[in-house]
């Protein structure tokens, strides 16, 4: 997963929260060294980290956000592979300012392995540093991201024709319509987009949901697909259509520019892949 993608992703998870954003600017990550089977569960990372701030526990929900700019490679044993979460605390008034990184530094760790996301004095210990003297964090499991779902998903629409109307589909025009039932969700559009490359269709897009890709299914039964979309995304040109956030059902979105951004980033690093996508004005 590249760089952007793996921002792309956060921002899409953490911008359907109550508490948690991601840093909008640009930003280094540890993306090339982490596997895409670690990297594609953000959000059921962000799902976990919300679901214990609602818990009150890791910061005041009431008064706090968290604003995260980091996610890290930390240390392997060759059986365990931990990965670092930094952020900063911000209070909850300020957390649609995610191009000001200025808060108190948080950090959690995450055991890939078995999904624990932890605090530092727990992962110091199951690394095998013991805590100083002088510090006073009690060490803290905040369970594992592998009993969450994640936030988003996102679903491959594969077109008939060239002139489907964008905004009929995001509308809910053709939830009943093959286009929407014949739909597939995954938990990141890196892994939608892979099943593209395999099974390639003259026409189709990306859809960002606000559910998890379990719930898609029963939407579909229910036919109400189309107004869950958040965006929908070419799979390899860049191009994204919003979409009018009045429509939107469910969670709604805040700072869609920074996900956008990162999507078109993403995007044309992929200008080499065939250009049989649908083309968005």
């Amino acid at each position: 997963m590249k760089n952007a993608e793996l921002i792309g992703l956060m921002i899409a998870n953490t911008n359907k929260t109550k508490n948690l954003r991601t840093y909008g600017k640009h930003w280094f990550s540890g993306a090339r060294r982490i596997s895409d089977r670690i990297s594609t569960q953000i959000g059921r990372m962000v799902a976990l980290l919300q679901d214990r701030i609602d818990k009150g526990e890791i910061i005041n929900g009431e008064d706090e956000a968290l604003l995260i700019y980091n996610f890290q490679p930390l240390f392997s044993d060759n059986l365990t592979h931990y990965v670092s979460v930094d952020m900063v605390i911000k209070p909850i008034s300020e957390i649609n300012n995610t191009h000001d990184l200025s808060g108190e530094p948080l950090q959690v760790v995450v055991d890939c392995t078995s999904g624990e996301i932890m605090n530092n004095a727990k992962a110091m210990i199951k690394i095998g540093i013991p805590p100083s003297a002088d510090d006073a964090q009690r060490p803290t499991t905040y369970g594992s991201y592998k009993h969450y779902r994640a936030i988003a998903s996102f679903a491959i629409l594969r077109f008939p024709h060239d002139n489907v109307n964008l905004f009929d589909i995001m509308s809910g025009k053709l939830d009943k319509s093959s286009l929407v039932q014949s739909s597939l969700a995954f938990d990141s559009f890196v892994e939608a987009r892979e099943y593209l490359s395999h099974n390639w269709e003259n026409y189709c897009m990306i859809a960002e949901l606000n559910y998890p890709k379990e719930e898609h299914q029963q939407r579909l039964l229910q036919g109400v697909v189309g107004r869950h979309i958040i965006k929908l995304i070419h799979p390899y040109k860049p191009q994204v259509v919003p979409a009018n956030q009045q429509l939107v059902i469910g969670p709604k979105e805040e700072r869609l520019d920074d996900e956008i951004h990162c999507i078109l980033d993403a995007a044309k690093e992929h200008a080499s892949k065939p250009d049989f996508g649908i083309a968005i004005q």
